[in-house]
Formats: C-alpha cells, sequence, structure tokens
C-alpha cells in the first residue's frame, strides 16, 4: 500500500539514558539500545525479546525471534496479509516495501507494510531480517486494527533499535555512520548511466557488462541493477535481485506460474528447464520458461561470493506477446550474467 499521509517520526525527548544490555541470559551476546518509551514485555522461548509502547488508548508489540534463515517473499507475504494487504508474488513487488539498513557492519533487510484500510481500521507492520549464518533475526513492530499512526511514530524508534543491535563477531559502527545509512524504503532511485562498474552504491563489489541495446530502468535497494529491451509492441524488463537465497525449485515454481504454466513439484520437472551456466569461475543455475500468451521467462540464480545466505537472481521477462523477443535476448541475458564479477570471498 501507499505511504500513509501525515506527519513523519516524531523524536521524543528521552528522560534518561536507554538500556543497553543482554535481551536474555539465552543470549549474553545479543546486545541493544530500547528507546526509551518502550516497556518490557514477556520474552522466552523462540522470542529473544518483547516490548510494548502505548499511547492514548493504542499499543503496538516489538518482538524478536531468532529462527532458521527462510525465504524473504514468503515472509513478506505472510506479513502483509496478517494486515489485510494482497499477498506479494514478485520481487518487484517485494522492492516497493524493502531497503537496507545498515547494522554495524551488516545489512538487515528493513520491511514497512501500510495497510490500505480507512484510518480508523488501518494496521502498519515494520519488520527486519539481520542474516546470522544459517539463521536470521526477526524483528516485528504491529498492531490491532486502528493502530498505523502509532506504528509510523515509532518507525525511527524502531529503525534505530535494530540498527543498535550487536552480538558475537558484530563489528560496531561509529554513530555517524550509522546516521548516514539510507531512510526508509526507497521509491526508485534515479537510472544509473550504462556503463560498466557499480551497479549499486551498496554494491561496489557488482560489476557487469550491459549488452548494446539493453536500457537501464530505475533501481532501488534490493533491485540492484534494471533494463528494457523494446522492439515494436514488444518488450522485455531484465531486474537484478540481491535477496535471501531460497530453494531453486519454489522460485522457478513461482516464475512458472507468472506467465500460465502449472507450479513445478518434482525436481525432474525442474531438471527440464534448469541448466548450469559458469559465472567467473562459479556455477548459476540457469532457467528458460516458455508460458502461454506468447511469454518466456528466462533467470539465473548466482549465489552470492561473500555472504553465503545470499543470492543475485537475475530475470529475463515479458508481457504477453513477447516471447520471440525474449528469445531473441537470450544470448545476450546468458553473456551478461557471465560478465557479473563479484567481490572476491
Amino acid at each position: 500500500g501507499p505511504p500513509m499521509a501525515g506527519r513523519g517520526p516524531t523524536r521524543r525527548p528521552a528522560a534518561g539514558p536507554a538500556g543497553r544490555g543482554p535481551a536474555n541470559a539465552g543470549d549474553p551476546g545479543f546486545t541493544y539500545t530500547k528507546p526509551e518509551n518502550w516497556q518490557d514485555a514477556p520474552a522466552g522461548g523462540m522470542r529473544r525479546a518483547a516490548f510494548q509502547v502505548s499511547e492514548g488508548g493504542q499499543r503496538v508489540e516489538i518482538t524478536v525471534f531468532k529462527l532458521p534463515a527462510s525465504g524473504l517473499l514468503a515472509n513478506v507475504s505472510r506479513w502483509a496479509t496478517q494486515i489485510g494487504l494482497k499477498p506479494l508474488t514478485s520481487e518487484d513487488q517485494l522492492a516497493g516495501v524493502t531497503s537496507d539498513l545498515a547494522v554495524g557492519e551488516r545489512v538487515a533487510t528493513y520491511v514497512e507494510l501500510v495497510g490500505t484500510q480507512a484510518p480508523p481500521q488501518r494496521q502498519v507492520t515494520l519488520a527486519a531480517i539481520l542474516p546470522d549464518g544459517e539463521l536470521a533475526w526477526f524483528f516485528k513492530l504491529s498492531g490491532k486494527p486502528g493502530t498505523a499512526a502509532l506504528a509510523l511514530r515509532e518507525r525511527a524508534h524502531f529503525r534505530s533499535f535494530v540498527q543498535s543491535v550487536g552480538g558475537p563477531g558484530a563489528a560496531r559502527q561509529s554513530a555517524s555512520k550509522q546516521r548516514s545509512s539510507r531512510p526508509g524504503p526507497a521509491r526508485g532511485a534515479a537510472a544509473r548511466p550504462p556503463s560498466r562498474g557499480p551497479a549499486a552504491a551498496a554494491d561496489p563489489g557488482f560489476r557487469y557488462t550491459k549488452p548494446a541495446g539493453w536500457q537501464p530502468t530505475p533501481t532501488s535497494s534490493i533491485r540492484r541493477a534494471a533494463f528494457k529491451v523494446s522492439d515494436g509492441d514488444q518488450e522485455v524488463e531484465i531486474t537484478v535481485f540481491k535477496l535471501p537465497a531460497s530453494g531453486l525449485l519454489p522460485n522457478v515454481s513461482r516464475w512458472a506460474g507468472q506467465i500460465g504454466l502449472k507450479p513445478l513439484t518434482t525436481e525432474a520437472q525442474l531438471a527440464q528447464v534448469v541448466a548450469d551456466l559458469a559465472v567467473a569461475g562459479r556455477v548459476a543455475k540457469y532457467v528458460e520458461l516458455k508460458g502461454t500468451e506468447q511469454r518466456v521467462t528466462l533467470a539465473a540464480i548466482l549465489p552470492d561470493s561473500r555472504e553465503r545466505q545470499m543470492a543475485w537472481f537475475f530475470k529475463l521477462s515479458g508481457k504477453s506477446g513477447s516471447a520471440a523477443l525474449a528469445l531473441r535476448e537470450k544470448e545476450h541475458f546468458r553473456s551478461f550474467v557471465q560478465s557479473v564479477q563479484l567481490a572476491p570471498q
């Protein structure tokens, strides 16, 4: 949903120093700085920390969980449906509600979901996911219907709380560097010139060679590069996302459904549409799907060189009737993926 109109986050004067300390005995290495107006709530079990904020009869809750890392799209889609939004089905929708958030030397994915109900019933969910090896920390701020205004007022507190988190091996970052990190969900940054070079400032280690004829289109925090190719009525779009790695089968099955094919359910079906593609000494999975209404999707998934739990998703897709153009761009797409250079491990 669109961001709510109204005043931005208010900075309340702190009555005293904010409490910093271990969330619970189970995680002595998990430290954070708690905003002054957040009251502790019961934690325990998988809930590593919990807080609440009450104001004028409204209340929002903040919870922290440490769980096995799972697909970003699936998590954000589930949170969206919990506040009355439609499930998210594409990486582009994901890009509209997420942005990077610096946490020390690490990067969390910040999520902002605003319900579309009338204000008396509206809900907002703020969340952040911070990878930690095979696991991830899940931070979430949410409330009952009608708490949207309070949730948005706590946005700055929530973001600074996530940014304050430390833990074993979490290199601390200077306060000035933290303050300069990107605010709020990116609403589409300016298109980048078609030069060879970093696709996004956040990833100076991501380089590629752009095929002639590909026109750059706007990027965002998780949409690291984007292009389009037109020929008459046909148009295809090429996008590059960096996301938490998730299973090959669910991704390919979702892409198949987007172009009218039945979902894939077996490894044998997967083997018919997936092949290996060598990329600078590593192996990407290359995907080719021919759908209904003259639609074709080409894709590739390349594990990141430094962050084992992340992967680069390359996708070429077009509207109905663009299959011929998509197939004509196939060699360009494959050579684009093969040109990618990631920072050394």
